[in-house]
């Protein structure tokens, strides 16, 4: 897990304190109680970034290198998730000006130095695309965005030639995983396609998606999927095939009543991955 710390806000109180020691990636949750008591609780982690951490220092210490592995041939995915208005959406796309500009269409304005994990993943994925140039060697990506809330599933990237667009279900496959039947995916061959991609799911975005605060109830996933194919020595046909899934996870509601409520998504996705992760898989 990585723990990235935002400034408190004013609506905020000052009854607990949370230091970083990125050093050593840890967290130090400091809370006072009535009566002058205080309890201190350590929090390892995978990865810490205090007040003042940069896009750009979040990107390079933690999903960098899953971009390099996905050229590989495996999967990754990051989960965004934190309580409402924690910076969930500034981490994804962007800063408040970023982000209202990518949605608008006008990535050109938008200063890198704001830019959230997906721009920079479209850009590192292209560097490392030319990077890895070879004779005979040739990539091919696709996009999807989805939009959940509250059971409702609803495509971001639809073919826009189709008048009827499925009606989304989440089915399960023979070998366990799950997909999403009917999401469409649109092929991409630059970095600029990538970024329209993410333009255009933005604009298709319903207000819960929107809402900063209190009714934080939207999930979004936008997948990207690479597959390779490099000629090899003896002459044949070498096809490595990886998908980088980036995840907002809604916040749901913060008040007292909602218990561990909004975690319980979270905790479902990190046993899945666990579970994943501890299958032995290799890259196809």
């Amino acid at each position: 897990a990585i723990l990235r710390v935002r400034p408190r806000s004013a609506r905020e109180d000052d009854k607990s304190a949370l230091s970083v020691d990125t050093a050593r990636s840890t967290a130090i949750l400091t809370q006072d109680f009535p009566g002058g008591r205080a309890c201190e609780r350590e929090i390892l982690l995978d990865g810490a970034y205090p007040v003042g951490s940069s896009q750009h220092d979040v990107f390079e210490g933690s999903v960098r290198g899953m971009v390099a592995s996905v050229l590989e041939g495996y999967n990754a995915t990051v989960v965004i998730h934190g309580i409402p208005g924690s910076g969930k959406m500034h981490t994804m796309i962007g800063g408040g000006d970023a982000r209202n500009a990518i949605s608008r269409g006008d990535v050109s304005v938008v200063a890198p130095s704001l830019e959230g994990v997906l721009p920079r993943v479209f850009d590192t994925l292209a560097a490392d695309i030319a990077g890895n140039a070879t004779p005979g060697a040739s990539f091919a990506l696709r996009a999807s965005f989805l939009e959940m809330t509250e059971g409702r599933l609803r495509d971001l990237l639809p073919d826009e030639e189709d008048p009827e667009p499925p009606a989304l279900n989440v089915v399960q496959r023979d070998a366990g995983s799950f997909v999403v039947a009917g999401l469409q995916s649109r092929p991409v061959r630059r970095v600029r396609d990538l970024r329209q991609a993410l333009c255009d799911g933005l604009a298709r975005l319903s207000q819960d998606a929107l809402v900063p605060l209190e009714q934080d109830r939207s999930h979004l996933l936008f997948t990207i999927s690479v597959e390779a194919h490099e000629e090899s020595l003896a002459g044949g046909v070498r096809v490595r095939r990886g998908t980088l899934q980036v995840v907002k996870m809604a916040g749901y509601c913060r008040s007292p009543s909602a218990g561990n409520e909004a975690f319980r998504p979270l905790a479902n996705v990190i046993a899945c991955l666990s579970v994943a992760r501890g299958s032995g898989e290799e890259p196809s």
